[in-house]
């Protein structure tokens, strides 16, 4: 295994600017990707079909965002509607920012980009994970992938489009399908990412990014042995901070264990199974400029409290439920510490400008877990490490954010930073502050003996949240300040809550953003303030 070495060519390449080629160039393709870059950039997007396949059989949907990845590839220009959230057409209609033509059907897109499919991949509804072996192959071999029935209804006229594989009777089961992927089309596959899609759930997402990456898709499991064993296989095979896109199986149990094992192999993660049209959103363009922050107030000796909304590791919450509530009419009204990816400058830079352009000046945008990529930092190796941090810093920089929220576990328990991993946030990131874990408890303290840091009391609901700060300063005696993390679940929760919990604090009591927050924390600690 070289990840030793990897990592000490990718170090010099961050440092340097030198060029590491890790996918060969495509003549026929729009996508932009230079070594240090988190996630490819497509070609401008200026106008786009929509159409829309809600409600479409699982085969249809799969067809046509195999036809999306392959025609965005060179430029976006398709665009498929599914109900989510945030509402079918509120990103097309306020914040992609690009022009579009809406359809009645997505088989006027099949007839309008034909003369790009070069034929058709047959998926095996025997064994459903050749769902994601076909999308694999459908994007090496610029094809779409679908069912026998489509692929007959495809060879005949108008469409006359042959079929080039057929795996049915192929594989016996999951394991079977991943193991005869990994041998035959990962060496052509890119190795830059890797993406993991539920085959009988994520039918129309992602899989256009995953077809015009020329991704392999998978989906195994980290707490079944054999799938286990080939899923490490697959993650020593590529180079310290490459991201997973998509999620596990298995819910918390496994997210646990893959996050944990992902980070062993020092790759990232990035939920992104319910993201749609990333190929268009990655072809948006917009500023990254950071709303100016407010002035700090005095220092007294009052109890401090900070609203952090949870879910900013996820690129599909960055979609669809951070716009719902972000729309919500009490967003304004108290200070809230909005957590998000950092790698939607790269991702989906139309709808990071979005957030910042409509941002109140209670609105502060905070990296989420655990900083440009959703990672454990104890599991993660301790050579590599520095790549994660360098990358957390640059991303941090080009959006202008300034605290970090952490989340650091090992076997599904909590941990604490170590000292060096700690000191590679301080040194490289330079963080205001650093929010860690979704705790029963919180407390602020100073890490390294330089950085405050906070645990966050996570909370699903107002009663919750009143009881978590009513506990956490029942002993204050009003002699010195008090510093109070709490985390808003953003799946149960809305600003109008947080309003409401705020407006029941007494005069003891000031609610700040983060960046507040911790300039405070410092002031009280006798610790310099950082910009």
């Amino acid at each position: 295994m070289l990840r030793v070495p990897i990592a000490i060519a990718v170090i010099f390449a961050l440092v340097s600017g030198a060029s590491i080629e890790t996918t060969a160039a495509d003549s026929r393709s729009g996508i932009s990707w230079p070594q240090g870059q988190a996630l490819p950039h497509f070609a401008v997007a200026k106008h786009v079909d929509a159409a829309s396949i809600d409600g479409l059989p699982a085969d249809q949907q799969l067809m046509f965002t195999s036809l999306q990845g392959m025609v965005n590839r060179t430029r976006p220009r398709i665009y498929l509607t599914q109900p989510g959230d945030e509402g079918t057409f509120t990103w097309l209609t306020n914040g992609l920012g690009v022009g579009y033509t809406l359809l009645d059907s997505p088989w006027q897109l099949l007839s309008q980009y034909r003369d790009q499919v070069q034929g058709t991949v047959v998926y095996d509804p025997a064994v459903p994970d050749s769902f994601n072996v076909a999308t694999t192959l459908a994007g090496l071999q610029d094809a779409l992938a679908v069912s026998p029935e489509l692929a007959a209804q495809l060879a005949a006229p108008p469409y006359q489009i042959p079929v080039i594989e057929d795996l049915r009777g192929r594989f016996t089961s999951r394991l079977d399908a991943y193991t005869w992927q990994y041998e035959h089309l990962w060496p052509e596959a890119t190795h830059r990412m890797l993406v993991a899609l539920d085959p009988q759930a994520h039918f129309g997402f992602l899989r256009d990014y995953a077809v015009a990456n020329r991704a392999m898709v998978f989906w195994l499991d980290a707490n079944v042995p054999g799938e286990r064993a080939l899923f490490e296989r697959i993650l020593s095979d590529v180079a310290p901070y490459t991201p997973y896109l998509g999620w596990f199986g298995q819910d918390v149990a496994g997210e646990f264990s893959g996050t944990q094992l992902c980070s062993e192999h020092s790759v990232y993660v990035l939920a992104a199974d319910w993201f749609s049209n990333m190929t268009v959103w990655s072809g948006t363009r917009g500023s990254t400029t950071a709303p100016p922050a407010p002035l700090t107030p005095a220092l007294e000796n009052k109890i401090y409290v900070t609203f952090t909304m949870s879910e900013g590791d996820n690129l599909q919450y960055n979609q669809r439920r951070m716009r719902l509530i972000w729309d919500d009419p009490g967003r304004g009204s108290v200070p809230i510490n909005w957590t998000t990816s950092p790698l939607l400058v790269d991702a989906a830079p139309a709808m990071l400008n979005y957030y910042q352009r409509t941002a109140s000046a209670n609105d502060l945008f905070m990296a989420g877990p655990s900083g440009a990529g959703y990672i454990n930092p104890t599991p993660w190796p301790d050579a590599t490490f520095p790549i994660y941090t360098s990358q957390t810093a640059r991303y941090m920089a080009a959006t202008g954010i300034n605290t970090v929220y952490v989340l650091n576990s090992v076997d599904g328990n909590d941990v604490p930073l170590s000292t060096s991993e700690a000191q590679g946030y301080i040194n490289d990131v330079k963080p205001k502050g650093i929010m860690i874990h979704w705790a029963d408890h919180t407390e602020t303290t100073v890490l390294n003996g330089t950085t405050p840091q906070s645990v966050i009391r996570g909370t699903g609901d107002v009663a919750e949240a009143k009881t978590a700060i009513a506990d956490a300063s029942a002993n204050w005696k009003g002699k010195s300040p008090l510093f109070l993390s709490i985390g808003i679940f953003a799946f149960n929760m809305k600003p109008t809550d947080v309003a409401q919990v705020a407006a029941s604090l007494g005069s003891d009591y000031r609610v700040v953003r983060a960046d507040q927050f911790f300039d405070l924390a410092r002031k009280a600690n006798g610790l310099p303030a950082v910009p």
